[in-house]
């Protein structure tokens, strides 16, 4: 029966909070965010589909929106750039004005806003939240036509140098970071002559936590099995025949996957380039891994997903496959682990 009454309590409280929020937002249509914003392998396709969904309302009337998160208790940092991106994308789109109503959850509330999610009048106690969860985090964005993201990227990547004392790992952060915004840049969103949306960015990120370190690359172009035939030519096209023979994963005039275009890109050991060693792609982003004791990355791109870990876990260090559904454009992961003796204190 006490539960009952605290249901009902807490139940009255929620309607009297939401009609406040229409008094105060008499102009807006609603969206209500999900519980759980997640981008792990089990979680990414519900957060894009949610995602979606919010687009698909905002996109649907000149009208402005809120974007009602109260209840959303849970959100990792990759959902909160996937988020901040589509609130991003809708506004540089339709022009819309999209105001956010912040969890209230902590940990959820910090998150959002250290990635730029804020409302405007909403406060928090920053420095209580930050002494339960020490931690730095840095995004950034840009799109074609605007200069070289090197300087942008590398503010990122100098969040590297709280997680090791050696500089030159740091260095090879950014150059994995603005190789991806490059590639992004020359691929993504079509080639010369195409002329830039503004909506067509890409957007890069770094979290760093007393024990390592993740950055994030994101964009939502083409995609890698979309791009790489015509970045890599008949050097792709004669390891794929040979991947699939060896493999034997399908026939050889049988269209090839997803999955089987991003690891052939991935094991091509060609510059994309073309300009000897400025960089060698996604060859060099997986090196990343192997400079650090332990960590992985992970690549999702059309319907193909990618991962590399080190040391292997159960026998396995690289794992390539179909995701099952269609990634909107290439999200990159890093998630990199210091030495004990270099971790942050």
């Amino acid at each position: 029966m006490g539960d009952s009454k605290r249901k009902v309590r807490r139940d009255r409280g929620r309607a009297k909070e939401d009609a406040a929020l229409r008094r105060r937002y008499p102009d807006h249509r609603f969206f209500k965010g999900p519980a759980r914003l997640a981008a792990n392998d089990r979680d990414l396709r519900g957060t894009l589909d949610e995602l979606k969904r919010f687009e698909t309302f905002a996109s649907a009337a000149d009208l402005p929106v809120l974007l009602d998160l109260y209840e959303t208790n849970h959100i990792d940092v990759v959902a909160c750039v996937l988020l901040a991106s589509s609130m991003q994308r809708c506004r540089l789109t339709h022009g819309l004005q999209i105001d956010v109503r912040m969890p209230r959850n902590g940990s959820a509330r910090f998150a959002l806003a250290a990635f730029g999610v804020v409302a405007d009048d909403d406060r928090f106690d920053e420095d209580a939240l930050q002494g339960i969860s020490p931690q730095v985090m840095k995004v950034t964005s840009g799109m074609k036509g605007e200069p070289s993201p090197g300087a942008r990227t590398f503010k990122v990547a100098k969040l590297a140098e709280g997680l090791v004392a050696d500089l030159t790992l740091a260095d090879r952060v950014h150059a994995a970071l603005n190789e991806a915004a490059d590639n992004v840049l020359s691929w993504a969103y079509g080639g010369e002559g195409h002329t830039p949306d503004p909506a067509e960015r890409w957007w890069v990120a770094g979290l760093l936590t007393n024990k390592g370190a993740t950055f994030i690359a994101l964009d939502h172009g083409a995609g890698i099995p979309a791009t790489a035939p015509q970045k890599l030519g008949d050097g792709l096209q004669g390891y794929l025949k040979s991947m699939i023979q060896e493999k034997d994963w399908r026939p050889i005039n049988a269209k090839p996957s997803d999955s089987q275009i991003l690891r052939a890109t991935i094991h091509q050991r060609r510059t994309v380039s073309g300009l000897g060693e400025r960089g060698k792609g996604l060859t060099n982003m997986i090196a990343l891994i192997d400079l650090f004791p332990s960590g992985f990355i992970s690549i999702f791109s059309g319907d193909a997903y990618y991962g590399y870990r080190t040391p292997a876990k159960d026998g396995e260090q690289e794992h390539c496959g179909p995701l099952g559904f269609q990634f909107p454009g290439t999200l990159i992961i890093w998630q990199l682990e210091a030495r004990t003796s270099e971790a942050r204190s």
